[in-house]
């Protein structure tokens, strides 16, 4: 490979990068704050691929400066994101990433306690509010927005979480009873009231609601919590 083919690669891997920032196709992969880092690093890598261009000319095929092989690596991402296309995480992952302790609310919880009027709640924060605040705290209908995963006969509203990247996903997950299940990865808005585990048959880790409407709904921007 020689100099001028490892331009046109950078300059190649530059524009998938501005590609998947300007479609939101990254908000797949990494979380929004992610944007501006991609942004930058694509604007340098086709900056550094046209200055070469001016800067070093060359007189001669013969004249051109070999590279190592492994240089055709900067191929790859290009041809994943191009032929591939990798969507954002659904119930198949959410089916095998979920179980784990939700930390401790941030939020009042008092902002779904004690209302008749039904409280828009994040998947997660409603797990986390049913495993560490009193029962007092969940007594108002929520509106849970996700799609749908299943599991032993059961399913379940589910958003899937990440800290920095989807490689570090975990499922969040409320147990819907009393409604008929939608196809696999449909996106739903269920309202519904939180059910005391002692009253659920079988007794499951999960939290659970009794719907009161299912909804269908269309997949938002962002799909993580």
């Amino acid at each position: 490979m020689t100099t001028r083919t490892q331009e046109l690669l950078m300059t190649l891997l530059g524009a998938v990068g501005l590609k998947i920032v300007f479609t939101d196709a990254y908000l797949h992969y990494v979380n929004p704050w992610m944007r501006w880092p991609i942004l930058a690093a694509s604007l340098v890598l086709i900056a550094l691929s046209i200055r070469n261009v001016f800067v070093e000319p060359r007189d001669a095929p013969e004249h051109e400066t070999h590279v190592p092989h492994v240089t055709w690596l900067l191929l790859l991402p290009a041809l994943v994101l191009y032929v591939i296309a990798p969507p954002e995480l659904g119930a198949y992952a959410a089916e095998r990433r979920t179980g784990v302790s939700a930390p401790r609310p941030t939020t009042n919880p008092s902002t779904t306690a004690g209302s008749s009027a039904v409280v828009e709640t994040l998947v997660s924060e409603f797990v986390s509010l049913a495993q560490w605040e009193p029962a007092k705290s969940l007594t108002s209908p929520v509106a849970l927005t996700g799609f749908v995963s299943k599991a032993e006969g059961d399913w379940y509203v589910t958003r899937m979480g990440i800290s920095c990247c989807a490689a570090d996903a975990i499922g969040w997950r409320v147990r819907v009873v009393g409604a008929p299940a939608p196809e696999r990865d449909q996106w739903v808005t269920v309202t519904g009231t939180w059910i005391d585990p002692d009253k659920l048959v079988p007794r499951i880790g999960d939290p659970a609601i009794t719907a009161t409407e299912v909804t269908f709904v269309q997949k938002p921007r962002n799909t993580y919590e």
